[in-house]
């Protein structure tokens, strides 16, 4: 991330819809999380965490600005 050259929200959006309908499309679940103030990188869901048999193990971010990310994460949930 450089915040001195920020993405384009037109391109990210269209971006975003996209991969909605195709994971739609592919009969997947998508669920929708709060953003947090300060946790910018909460975008990047894909290396959060993984679910086995109704269990979740949450990441342990070395990065900095990521370690809070970890406290929100649900701790065992059923999956779809």
């Amino acid at each position: 991330m450089n915040i001195k050259k920020p993405a384009d929200s037109s391109t990210a959006q269209e971006q975003w819809q996209m991969l909605y309908k195709t994971i739609l499309h592919a009969g997947a679940n998508v669920e929708f999380i709060e953003p947090v103030p300060n946790l910018p990188d909460m975008v990047f869901t894909a290396n959060s965490g993984i679910t086995y048999k109704n269990k979740v193990w949450v990441a342990n971010f070395s990065a900095m600005q990521r370690q809070n990310e970890s406290d929100l994460a649900p701790t065992s949930r059923t999956p779809h």
